[in-house]
C-alpha cells in the first residue's frame, strides 16, 4: 500500500535518534517506538512555531485522536526524519499531519494523524487554544496553504 498524499505542508523537520531498546527481534523499529518519534515531532513543530522552548502549560492543548498507519519497516542505522505540518485549525482544535521518512530515499515509513484539543490545565477542562498560539498556528495556515 502508498502512502497518501500530503494533505498540507510540512513544515517542522526533525532527525531521529534511534535507540538500542527501539529494535524488535527482526532488527526492525518496533511499531511502538513510532509514536514516541511522533510526540517528538510535535514537541519541535511548536517549539519551532514559537520560536523557542514551549512548554506544555503554554501549549495548552491535549492529544485526544491519533491515527498511525505504517508502510515500510525500518532497519537498523537507517536514517529517520518525522515531518510535521498543520492540516487544520479549529476554534478548540489542532489537526496535525506527520510522516516519518528515510530523508535519504523518501520511502514514508508510517503517517500519523493527530487532533490535539484545547486544555486549561488550572481546571482541567477542555478550553480554547491560547491566544499567541492560535495567532501563529493562523499565520502558518495562510503561509503554508497548498
Amino acid at each position: 500500500m502508498l502512502p497518501p498524499q500530503p494533505p498540507c505542508r510540512y513544515v517542522s523537520a526533525l532527525d531521529i535518534q534511534t535507540r538500542f531498546n527501539d529494535f524488535d527481534a527482526f532488527a526492525h523499529i518496533n511499531n511502538i517506538s513510532y509514536l514516541q518519534y511522533f510526540d517528538l515531532g510535535k514537541e519541535h513543530f511548536f517549539n519551532t512555531l514559537m520560536g523557542g522552548i514551549f512548554s506544555p502549560r503554554e501549549l495548552s492543548a491535549v492529544l485526544v485522536n491519533v491515527n498511525i498507519q505504517f508502510y515500510a519497516p525500518t532497519a537498523a542505522h537507517e536514517p529517520l526524519q518525522v515531518l510535521t505540518g498543520l492540516v487544520k485549525l479549529g476554534e478548540n482544535s489542532i489537526h496535525l499531519d506527520q510522516r516519518i521518512v528515510n530523508p535519504q530515499t523518501g520511502q514514508v515509513k508510517t503517517t500519523c494523524a493527530a487532533i490535539l484539543a484545547g486544555f486549561d490545565v488550572d481546571t482541567q477542562t477542555a478550553g480554547p487554544i491560547p491566544a499567541p498560539l492560535r495567532a501563529e498556528l493562523t499565520r502558518l495556515l495562510e503561509e503554508h496553504t497548498l
